[in-house]
């Protein structure tokens, strides 16, 4: 899957929100990509795993994430790529 149908079909389903949207941290931005839709669609999800782990650096020993909503994608990011993956845990106060 190329770049543009990817981003057709992150449109498709509801994955881009061009809309101003508050951001946990409290900032605002002027869209959101709510990437947790991405993976009830394997072909999508695999897609964007390929075109993040071809972006990584050939000296990249692991893939990283924090949060729950991460975790799916890094981890797919890391077993297609032969990376080890580390869960970064966070403690919000």
């Amino acid at each position: 899957m190329i770049k543009k149908e990817i981003l057709q079909r992150f449109k498709d389903i509801g994955i881009i929100h061009k809309k101003p949207v508050k951001l946990r941290s409290g900032d605002m931005a002027n869209f959101y990509c709510d990437i947790k839709k991405s993976y009830g669609y394997p072909d999508i999800l695999n897609a964007l795993a390929d075109e993040i782990g071809n972006l990584l650096a050939r000296d990249i020993t692991c893939v990283a994430a924090s949060g729950y909503g991460g975790l799916p994608l890094a981890a797919l990011v890391a077993v297609k790529f032969n990376k080890k993956f580390i869960i970064d845990e966070i403690i919000n106060d």
